[in-house]
């Protein structure tokens, strides 16, 4: 007595639980021994100097200087000293006096247009310790100082200039 099996059409793609194997696959490995993350990346930091651009941290011999320090799988934070990107790199590969790395993840923050020339105040980075500040275009002098922003600082700008002329 022979029994009937449905059949599918061959053009219909298999569900999702039927292409799942109740029990792993030979010739896959299960992962055995894993390892916490702090132990297993080497994770270094960099602050680019006021001008440096996230473009130049790519080349081969940016990173000659330190090469004997680096291995691959390292990964290095880069951080523009006036806080307006960050770039995360990868170690891919390191020579006597080249490292080859891929970037893993880029941001800017806070793109802020150029105050217009007819403001007197214009908004500079003065170094980690004054940070962003307002200074005045005509003396020269620092009008307000410590923004950790570029945006905080040319709110402030705005707002000032708001108080004025009212």
């Amino acid at each position: 007595m022979a029994t009937k099996t449905e059949e599918k059409p061959a053009d219909e793609t298999p569900t999702v639980a039927e292409t799942i194997s109740p029990e792993p696959l030979g010739h896959a490995k299960q992962p055995t021994r894993i390892t916490q993350m702090e132990h297993a990346v080497m994770l270094w930091h960099h602050v680019a100097q006021p001008g440096e651009s996230p473009e130049q941290f790519m080349h081969l011999a940016t990173w000659a200087h330190v090469a004997k320090s680096l291995q691959v799988g390292h990964e290095i934070i880069v951080v523009a000293a006036e806080g307006n990107w960050r770039l995360h790199l990868y170690v891919r590969a390191v020579g006597r006096n080249e490292v080859v790395v891929g970037t893993v993840s880029f941001a800017e923050f806070g793109r802020q247009e150029e105050i217009v020339d007819d403001v007197p105040y214009a908004v500079a980075w003065r170094g980690p310790s004054a940070k962003w500040s307002v200074v005045s275009k005509e003396t020269k002098a620092i009008v307000k100082d410590n923004f950790a922003t570029q945006e905080q600082a040319a709110q402030w700008v705005a707002q000032h200039l708001k108080a004025l002329a009212a």
